[in-house]
């Protein structure tokens, strides 16, 4: 599973969830929203609803770049 996070006072924090991260995970390896919702067992809006939330907790605009944003903050 994909797991990002950020350094803050020494400490390692996960910012996003372990949903969010499963969700960005299946995006990475190319999957359509449609796909993630259905291996998932939730709707394309919960989806969008997790995409969304990357989004501003990543600080992107795009899928491309919050995969791109992921793997420059590493990924395990």
């Amino acid at each position: 599973m994909v797991i990002i996070f950020q350094e803050l006072e020494n400490n390692t924090q996960a910012i996003l969830s372990d949903r969010e991260n499963e969700v960005l995970s299946e995006l990475a390896l190319g999957k359509k929203y449609k796909q993630i919702a259905e291996k998932l067992f939730v709707s394309v809006n919960t989806i969008h609803f997790h995409m969304k939330n990357i989004y501003q907790k990543l600080n992107v605009h795009s899928r491309h770049e919050a995969i791109a944003t992921a793997f420059g903050i590493g990924l395990k």
